[in-house]
């Protein structure tokens, strides 16, 4: 409803069974954390300007209208109504989500429809290459993540726009670039990791997905990049560590 809610747990140990040793289970007998039972408070919190919102129940829409509350202010609202559209797998709202893919004005509605799609089973290769030149790095970095099956095929048009990818500057577009990677042959793979590895060696994440993307060919990869980029280079240096 627009407001904020704090939940006061109110007892000393918050855990699963199973992950409780013998020695923890006597530590909380020992000091009591397991009492009080029943006991805690929720804290409804509102702005003395602000109005609450009435009552969602989501639960009650149909899968056509729910498409609208993709576009909601309220992040809970789209979260929601995304998952409700998965769960109930009603793909005849397929076509309104590619729409929303390519002309939803707000990203988050553009990145909420294209993972619904993908949750349905139903993104097709067409809307995935469309969301690789989305202006938003979220939806194009989630159009890589979806694209890997397109990835792991040879000679796929998906795949060379995926690949054409590589001169993205924004990090959550080249670090998800070097995780979806892993999903190429591994000749192909180990060019693909790299030539991004070359450009943005210097960004941690990247180099660790990369040096995880080669199982067994880390010596090749090494001697490569030793003779392939210069030695001052700051890409070089975060690789060869």
């Amino acid at each position: 409803d627009g407001t904020l809610y704090v939940a006061d747990m109110y007892r000393g140990i918050i855990q699963h069974l199973t992950y409780i040793t013998g020695y923890l289970n006597q530590q909380i007998v020992n000091r009591g954390l397991e009492q009080p039972t029943g006991l805690g408070r929720i804290y409804r919190i509102v702005h003395t300007s602000t109005t609450p919102a009435p009552k969602p129940r989501l639960g009650s829409r149909r899968p056509a209208q729910l498409l609208e509350y993709l576009s909601h202010a309220n992040q809970w609202h789209r979260m929601t109504a995304q998952r409700l559209i998965v769960e109930r797998g009603d793909a005849s709202v397929a076509p309104a989500l590619r729409k929303l893919v390519r002309s939803a004005r707000d990203d988050r509605t553009r990145l909420h429809a294209l993972w619904t799609l993908d949750g349905l089973r139903q993104a097709d290769a067409a809307t995935v290459q469309a969301a690789t030149a989305d202006a938003s790095p979220y939806v194009r970095a989630a159009a890589v993540r979806i694209a890997e099956p397109w990835i792991a095929q040879p000679q796929n048009a998906v795949r060379s726009t995926v690949n054409g990818l590589v001169n993205d500057t924004m990090p959550q577009v080249r670090r998800q670039l070097a995780a979806s990677f892993g999903e190429l042959p591994i000749a192909e793979r180990e060019e693909a990791l790299f030539a991004i590895g070359s450009r943005y060696g210097d960004d941690p994440v990247v180099a660790d997905l990369i040096v995880t993307g080669v199982p067994g060919r880390e010596v090749q990869l090494l001697e490569r990049l030793l003779s392939a980029i210069p030695a001052q280079s700051a890409h070089r240096a975060m690789l060869v560590r």
